[in-house]
């Protein structure tokens, strides 16, 4: 991942200017704001919440933690964790990733 700028000096064709050069997992601990994990209420239970909290403990940092529940029913729940926050990188999502019920997780 590339931060940096475009320049088009001159009506000449676009140049990136790299200001900084990332690797996947650089880019997510410093560039996510946020961290979104799906849950499905038929495989999520109390074991899972479990552990769902100690890989979060592990990899606790500034970034904000958003689940997002879906119920049996169809229903769906959001919430916004406020007590605690993550450092994303790929090793906690590929942790998540194991945690049944954990339908999906997304960084932004």
């Amino acid at each position: 991942v590339v931060a940096g700028k475009v320049s088009t000096k001159n009506g000449t064709e676009k140049k990136v200017i790299a200001d900084r050069v990332y690797t996947v997992d650089e880019a997510l601990r410093h560039l996510a704001r946020a961290l979104h994990v799906t849950l499905r209420e038929d495989l999520f239970g109390r074991g899972e919440l479990a552990g769902l909290r100690d890989t979060v403990a592990r990899h606790s940092g500034e970034k904000q933690v958003h689940l997002r529940w879906l119920r049996s029913s169809g229903e769906e729940i959001r919430v916004r964790v406020t007590r605690v926050g993550v450092s994303p990188g790929l090793e906690l999502i590929d942790e998540l990733k194991t945690i049944p019920g954990v339908e999906h997780v997304e960084v932004s």
